[in-house]
């Protein structure tokens, strides 16, 4: 949400997965693959999911709060198609420099361990990355939006390529001893 100048009404800015250094949400996956495992969820049709690096997300925002045209309206601060998690494991993979093995999760199980970790976060008190609606996510089909209105209304389109932000993740990851 942001707020305008005008303090009277607002612009909705909806972010799709979001990744980029300093992320701790997508960290899990990208140590998975430096371990040499890529996970895919489900044995059917590739699953897809619209990505943000970071910093375009904070172009994206600035820009939806400076635009007076946007107030009231809605945007979708998102990457110019929806990429599979095949894709965005290789390009990680790519990004590493590791060989990868493709591992599927069968979809019972992603709900399983999050039942589990979530049972576990709250007997010790702490927050986990997994729990049962992560995994509610990470099973679906698609979680794909559409940039169109942001681009026509706003002008903003994301920047950073899928590779290069995943490049840039990973070098940050690796100085920051996360990987």
């Amino acid at each position: 949400l942001v707020a305008c100048a005008w303090f009277s009404a607002a612009t909705i800015v909806r972010p799709p997965a979001v990744y980029g250094p300093r992320d701790g949400e997508v960290l899990t996956f990208f140590q998975a693959v430096n371990r040499g495992i890529r996970p895919v969820v489900g044995w059917g049709a590739a699953k897809q999911v619209s990505l943000i690096h970071a910093l375009d997300l904070v172009r994206g925002i600035q820009r939806a709060g400076t635009v007076p045209a946007a107030i009231g309206r809605t945007y979708f601060l998102t990457s110019e198609r929806g990429y599979t998690w095949t894709e965005i494991g290789a390009l990680t993979a790519e990004a590493l420099g590791k060989r990868t093995l493709t591992v599927r999760l069968p979809e019972p199980a992603v709900h399983l361990v999050g039942a589990v970790t979530e049972a576990i976060g709250r007997l010790t008190g702490k927050a986990v990355m997994l729990n049962r609606d992560k995994a509610r996510d990470m099973v679906q089909s698609a979680w794909v939006c559409s940039p169109e209105r942001a681009a026509a209304e706003l002008g903003f389109r994301a920047q950073i390529p899928l590779a290069t932000g995943l490049a840039e993740t990973v070098a940050w990851y690796r100085a920051h001893g996360w990987l």
